[in-house]
């Protein structure tokens, strides 16, 4: 187990940092089955949606409200106590996404979308690994030092509401969303001779990651991958009024 500081560090200068073994094979196991047993029974609130032409994994919004393992991820408070010291700021863990992933040879899916950054500002994650996570189900790529340079953006066809467009006109927010074609990246990462990190790890991994740098899930080739992710957002009105303005309708009840 890496020390505190350590992974500190990582966070700092890499971006992300893996713990591997964190968590053990009866507590991934146990969370496996809660996530099944949910997507059984709420088919109409679990999320499924293509981004990018790529997607369709079965999301399941804030699913500690009725997974005890999701819980317990959620409070850790040694994870937790890393990413609000890496933030360096004033935030807290706003809900667990569970995740999975399947293989479907009809159709490209990954779990995210393609490319891109959660914010332009800090903005950290915290990751769950449940079954092993190799190169063919879907594995987390990064770009290291993307906090330090950007992709041209595509273009935003979504409706912006009254707040993003004020954001806009006074300079807080940018115009299109950060979203990048393959194309784009593939081209200026050979240029600037930057490999993408692939982050693969056993069941129990956890993947510690700053959002803003640029990111995404590989397209998965064969099997499933079942994933926590805890999400951090600032704890502030504007924050917590955007936050709940995209996911609140999505979350799923409570037991």
């Amino acid at each position: 187990m890496k020390s505190k500081e350590k992974i500190l560090n990582d966070l700092k200068n890499d971006g992300f940092s893996i713990l591997e073994g964190y968590y053990d094979q009866e507590f991934c196991e146990s969370a496996i089955k809660e996530i099944n047993n949910i997507i059984s029974k709420n088919q109409d609130v679990i999320y499924s949606k293509k981004i990018d032409g790529t997607s369709g994994d079965e999301r399941i919004f804030k699913i500690e409200n009725q997974s005890t393992y999701a819980q317990k991820f959620k409070l850790d408070s040694f994870i937790n106590s890393i990413i609000i010291e890496s933030s360096n700021r004033k935030i807290s863990s706003s809900f667990i996404l569970g995740g999975k992933l399947k293989f479907n040879k009809k159709s490209i899916n990954n779990s995210g979308g393609g490319w891109h950054r959660d914010s332009d500002n800090y903005q950290f994650k915290s990751m769950l690994y449940l079954n092993d996570v190799n190169e063919k189900n879907g594995p987390f790529l990064f770009i290291p030092e993307s906090d330090r340079f950007d992709f041209k953006r595509r273009k935003s066809i979504e409706k912006k509401g009254l707040l993003t467009r004020i954001l806009i006109l006074i300079g807080k927010v940018k115009k299109h969303p950060p979203r990048y074609s393959d194309e784009e990246v593939n081209l200026l990462l050979k240029q600037k001779n930057i490999k993408i990190k692939q982050i693969l790890g056993k069941a129990g991994t956890v993947v510690l990651f700053n959002s803003s740098y640029i990111h995404r899930g590989k397209n998965i080739e064969s099997g499933e991958r079942f994933s926590l992710t805890n999400y951090f957002f600032k704890s502030n009105i504007i924050s917590k009024y955007m936050k709940n303005r995209q996911f609140k309708h999505l979350y799923i009840p409570k037991k």
